[in-house]
């Protein structure tokens, strides 16, 4: 049986995904959970360690042919001590962490790290991750047009080499229901290593 702080980030997940969906319509975004066995298969040995991100968020800008990856972490308590936001601009705390811990295995995926040091498990998560994505993707929730353009970025994006430019950094919903004043968002650099930029944004019960 769930408990209740089970059950409040069970709903802060199924909200963050929806909000991220709304938020980024033209985009056609399309959203996968990191807590299902497909993606502990990508994100088991890794040399980050076992942290992750609650969700991976895709979008892609016809416009200006870029495809931004999110890593995207969700927490629904009430001032959590995970997060937390400097005056220097960075953020630190385990959400932070859990966020660009993410990323640096997307930035492997995608052959956007700085460390070009050979992983053997890069490949095969790069092989689940695109599993997920394209599963997401062909389900009967996304219009056919949308999948007919998800195809042609996916097969650019999930190469050894892209051929097409991606753009990764990190979104952190936090879901405070003591406050009311919308949503209120703030861009942070992580303040630890490797470093990422994360968009924290503070939701309450008007958002």
């Amino acid at each position: 049986k769930a408990s209740e702080y089970e059950k409040k980030g069970l709903l802060g997940t199924f909200f963050a995904a929806v909000k991220y969906t709304k938020d980024y319509a033209s985009q056609l975004p399309v959203v996968v959970s990191l807590d299902t066995d497909n993606a502990r298969c990508w994100l088991r040995n890794s040399k980050y360690g076992n942290e992750r991100a609650d969700l991976i968020g895709m979008r892609y800008d016809e416009q200006s042919q870029v495809l931004y990856v999110d890593a995207i972490e969700v927490k629904t308590r009430e001032n959590d001590t995970d997060i937390d936001p400097r005056p220097d601009g960075k953020l630190g705390g385990h959400a932070a962490e859990q966020i660009s811990s993410s990323i640096a295995m997307l930035r492997e995926i995608f052959d956007l790290s700085e460390d070009q040091s050979e992983d053997m498990f890069v490949t095969a998560r790069r092989e689940v991750l695109k599993y997920q994505m394209v599963s997401e993707c062909f389900r009967k929730t996304h219009a056919p047009a949308s999948q007919e353009l998800w195809d042609k970025v996916f097969k650019k994006a999930f190469k050894a080499h892209p051929t097409i430019k991606i753009v990764i950094s990190g979104l952190l919903y936090h879901f405070d229901l003591s406050k009311n004043s919308g949503d209120n968002v703030k861009p942070y650099d992580y303040a630890g290593t490797p470093s990422c930029q994360i968009e924290l944004h503070t939701l309450s019960a008007k958002a």
